[in-house]
């Protein structure tokens, strides 16, 4: 089939060209095409419709769209000859990648001159959101050490008096190690692949991931903040990969330049839907640089909620411990304000904003162990949330309050029969509900009974 004109072409053509004395632009804009005759306006009022001569051709219409169409051809045609030049090795490098040391970066040649790119097949390496230098060259050399093993690939610096050495063995499509006897660097565009689906399907599905906002925290432009108090994020998870592969990534970059104080704690219970390997192989640029840490057991075979949390809560020695399900979007800079609020003299807080977000409860790591965790003499599911904040809420001297997310924290959605999906075959038949509604009053009763610490004598 035919092509349509590119509508970026459409655009850039509209900004450049220039109406002729006597002409305007015609109502549709850009798309528009102005039609003869026209009419002119002089002294003694409209004359008669003049024609345009030949010469005269409209400017405000676009090129036929077979111009397109060669364009289009054209352009496709240059980036299969750039990547004949680079050759299969240099061209699987050819794109972004979040460097540890650089931060968010891109692979291009340095122009579009193709016979200067045969002379010199190489890339260069561009700070993304940083200044209009590069960073440094990649390209293939004969191994001088080595000949007869082939070639190697080279990063070398422009900024900085060394060069690292691509390391194959430790290498795979979304993954890149260079190493050099002083320097050690990984690259990974697994996370951002990731990412970029997630936020696809958050805006799919009528959620504000801000995707945009969180790649550019990966810029080693943006300096990283600090806190006068470190956060933990403690998430436990069962067979729920399809919601934390959409929720996790765009957490991570949101996350990204808080880095200095901020730790995500993720516990995979199993990996029978191949959570723990996402975890290790999509977020592993988020490990590389110490915001995420990854644990995993198989000593909870069905899924217990308070069990769960209790466990991710245990891993974290941060000064605010804050639970975050799995299916949670915290949004921007969701840190800053939980930090922000206790340092205005908040000892708990809840940032509940619709379905899916009441257990999201940040509150003081050791206000967490004295009242010994969740419940879990209870149900699986189930009222654990507002027993916690309860409790948390009945401490001398609390100060507890429930603050509005805002647009930007929200949860996928999930179903009640969702919620008890993993749990033990013992409770099969009873549904979130009923679990709920026992729950609640066996909380109530405990701490009726002054039952504000819990748990004790539980193995």
């Amino acid at each position: 089939g035919q092509r349509a004109a590119p509508p970026v072409r459409q655009q850039s053509f509209y900004a450049v060209a220039s109406p002729t004395p006597g002409m305007t632009p015609p109502a549709g804009g850009p798309v528009g095409a102005m039609t003869a005759p026209l009419a002119t306006q002089g002294a003694a009022g409209p004359t008669a419709p003049v024609a345009l001569e030949p010469e005269q051709a409209d400017p405000w219409a676009l090129p036929p769209e077979e111009f397109w169409c060669n364009v289009v051809d054209d352009e496709e045609e240059r980036e299969r000859e750039i990547d004949r030049i680079l050759g299969e090795r240099l061209t699987l490098l050819r794109r972004q990648w979040q460097s540890k040391f650089f931060g968010l970066i891109e692979l291009r040649p340095r122009n579009r001159d193709l016979e200067e790119l045969r002379e010199h097949p190489e890339l260069f390496v561009w700070e993304v959101g940083g200044d209009s230098s590069a960073l440094g060259k990649v390209l293939e050399i004969s191994n001088a050490d080595d000949p007869a093993s082939g070639r190697d690939i080279i990063f070398e610096s422009l900024r900085y008096s060394w060069s690292m050495r691509l390391v194959p063995s430790a290498c795979r499509a979304t993954r890149v190690v260079w190493k050099s006897n002083a320097n050690k660097d990984f690259w990974d565009s697994a996370l951002l692949d990731t990412a970029r689906k997630a936020g696809a399907w958050a805006i799919q599905n009528n959620l504000l991931p801000q995707l945009e906002q969180g790649l550019e925290n990966l810029s080693r432009a943006v300096p990283l903040t600090d806190s006068p108090e470190t956060v933990g994020f403690c998430i436990s998870s069962m067979n729920r990969l399809w919601q934390l592969r959409r929720a996790l990534p765009l957490n991570l970059l949101h996350c990204w330049r808080h880095r200095k104080w901020v730790r995500i704690h993720v516990v995979a219970f199993g990996n029978e839907d191949g959570t723990l390997d996402f975890l290790v192989n999509r977020c592993r640029a988020a490990i590389d640089v110490g915001l995420l840490n990854v644990y995993t057991t198989d000593r909870l075979p069905y899924w217990h909620a308070s069990i769960a949390k209790n466990t991710a809560h245990m891993c974290s020695s941060e000064d605010i411990v804050v639970n975050l399900d799995g299916d949670n979007l915290m949004g921007p800079d969701f840190p800053l304000s939980v930090v922000n609020y206790f340092q205005q003299g908040l000892t708990a807080l809840q940032f509940e904003d619709g379905e899916g977000t009441c257990g999201r409860i940040a509150c003081r790591r050791r206000d967490f162990l004295m009242i010994r965790g969740y419940d879990e003499d209870a149900y699986p599911m189930g009222s654990q949330d507002i027993d916690l904040l309860s409790r948390l809420r009945a401490l001398p001297g609390a100060n507890v309050k429930k603050v509005p997310g805002g647009p930007f924290s929200k949860a996928i959605p999930n179903t009640t029969d969702m919620k008890v999906a993993c749990c033990s075959p013992v409770f099969e038949g009873l549904r979130w509900g009923r679990m709920d509604t026992a729950n609640r009053t066996f909380y109530q009763w405990r701490r009726e009974d002054g039952q504000i610490a819990r748990n004790r004598g539980l193995q």
